[in-house]
């Protein structure tokens, strides 16, 4: 079998979310949702280059009002999906996810956990993800990944409400093991074939207005994946949220034409002789 030139592809079916986590950076763009026969172009274009599509940048994609015709559309074009999401709107979604083929993985984040709005309470929340488990374990082969990407960098110390999660998830699963003592940064810890816990350090989403850190460095980015906003730009990695890095438009141009590019082209040589020739790759601490 040939591999192909992207390990995956971040595709962003819209930039607007249900939640407003501190967390996360405000987006200046225009909230957009993209159409289902602008996607379709998107896998036209990209499913010579990847088996793997991520459907997040920003944005809440259990939100987009298309996602089962979406979804169909992954499967018609043998494309694996692996879902981003922050858990608040499983139950609306249930049925979608769990009877498309194309998913494979969701990625539950639940650093959102200690900034839920008022009128959703933490107990509510977790029975939604913890009864979405329960359903996609009995009729799916779909592994799930739970995310706690909010500790504090440089430190052992977890976010004060993870200790409540981690009782909540060892009660749930009736683990024999302390899930606080065990958990490691970039780390996965399974619990079972089909569930993961995974920890990471908090990271600072980049823009041009961070002091930069220097030239020197790498990244995966044109290398190993690529994204694609909700209007179509395309740029180097899924932390160009803003579309900073344009590599110009899916929609008005062959992905080929555009990972060759002269941009792109000295992006791609930079970082295999460990330059970030971007200002933007020069602020970005994400690869540390």
């Amino acid at each position: 079998m040939t591999k192909k030139r992207f390990r995956k592809i971040y595709v962003e079916i819209t930039n607007e979310c249900n939640l407003s986590c501190s967390f996360c950076s405000v987006s200046e763009r225009e909230t957009r949702y993209i159409s289902v026969t602008n996607f379709e172009l998107i896998l036209q274009k990209t499913h010579q280059f990847t088996d793997y599509l991520y459907l997040h940048v920003k944005g809440e994609p259990l939100l987009h009002p298309n996602l089962s015709d979406i979804l169909d559309l992954c499967a018609q074009y043998r494309l694996k999906i692996v879902l981003v999401t922050n858990g608040t709107l499983l139950n609306r979604a249930s049925d979608i996810l769990i009877s498309k083929t194309a998913i494979k993985q969701i990625n539950i984040s639940l650093h959102c956990y200690s900034e839920l709005p008022k009128n959703l309470s933490k107990e509510l929340y977790l029975q939604t993800v913890f009864s979405f488990i329960s359903l996609a374990h009995r009729e799916t082969d779909i592994v799930i990944s739970l995310r706690f990407w909010n500790q504090a960098n440089g430190s052992k110390e977890m976010h004060l409400f993870n200790t409540e999660l981690f009782k909540a998830i060892e009660t749930e699963f009736n683990l024999d093991f302390s899930i606080a003592e065990t958990l490691k940064p970039a780390v996965g810890l399974k619990i079972n074939d089909k569930l993961w816990l995974n920890s990471d350090f908090e990271f600072q989403w980049v823009n041009l207005s961070l002091p930069p850190l220097g030239t020197k460095g790498t990244c995966l980015g044109l290398r190993d994946q690529i994204a694609i906003l909700s209007d179509g730009t395309v740029v180097p990695c899924c932390i160009d949220s803003e579309g900073v890095i344009n590599l110009q438009n899916i929609f008005e141009r062959d992905l080929q034409e555009i990972i060759n590019s002269p941009k792109a082209t000295a992006i791609i040589n930079g970082f295999r002789n460990f330059q970030k020739v971007e200002p933007l790759c020069q602020r970005c601490r994400f690869f540390d």
